[in-house]
């Protein structure tokens, strides 16, 4: 088998993207290196912006799953808690405890029945814990993507009208980006 060589645009319009996918910081340097790069590479890179905007689609991966996510663990965590505390873990850790002959707990353990319980509660909320955990870790990468997507579009939308706003005169790309709301950039 023969392995395709990478096409040296699509590895320059990958990297142009990384590096512009970071922030929005230097937006006129930016759109000035990008206007000095050829007609195919341009193309590319604003084919990569929208191929990654388009992997990281709104609700792809939300809020609201993470929001399910959450009320996923509660229903587990409280469904365990009930499973495991009055039908399988609590007979079974205080069934040594049980006088065989009178059915009630021995007197002379009520410490040892206490710790039982304990313990249960215990691994109870170390479940619930980690349900937690897993919900917060969903809920921030589903906010990052969604950070990730915004900029990809950003900056495809700032190419886009760079190229039709303005020529190769860096002036003009500085008027270009002066007529910029100011606080589009920064966010």
């Amino acid at each position: 088998m023969s392995r395709s060589r990478p096409d040296p645009h699509a590895a320059a319009a990958a990297e142009h993207v990384r590096r512009s996918e970071q922030n929005l910081h230097n937006v006129a340097e930016k759109i000035a290196a990008f206007r000095r790069l050829s007609a195919d590479e341009q193309r590319q890179i604003l084919a990569e912006l929208d191929a990654r905007a388009e992997r990281r689609q709104a609700g792809a991966f939300s809020m609201a799953t993470s929001t399910l996510m959450t009320v996923a663990a509660t229903f587990v965590t409280v469904f365990a808690a009930v499973y495991v505390a009055l039908l399988n873990g609590f007979f079974t850790s205080v069934a040594p405890l049980i006088d065989p002959q009178t059915g009630l707990v021995r007197g002379d353990e009520p410490r040892d029945t206490m710790n039982a319980l304990s313990t249960l509660q215990f691994e109870v909320l170390i479940i619930a814990g980690i349900l937690v955990c897993l919900a917060l870790a969903t809920s921030l990468y589903a906010r990052d993507t969604d950070r990730r997507r915004a900029l990809c579009i950003t900056w495809a939308r700032l190419y886009r009208e760079a190229l039709e706003g303005a020529d190769n005169n860096p002036k003009k790309v500085r008027w270009f980006m002066s007529q910029r709301s100011g606080a589009q950039l920064k966010e």
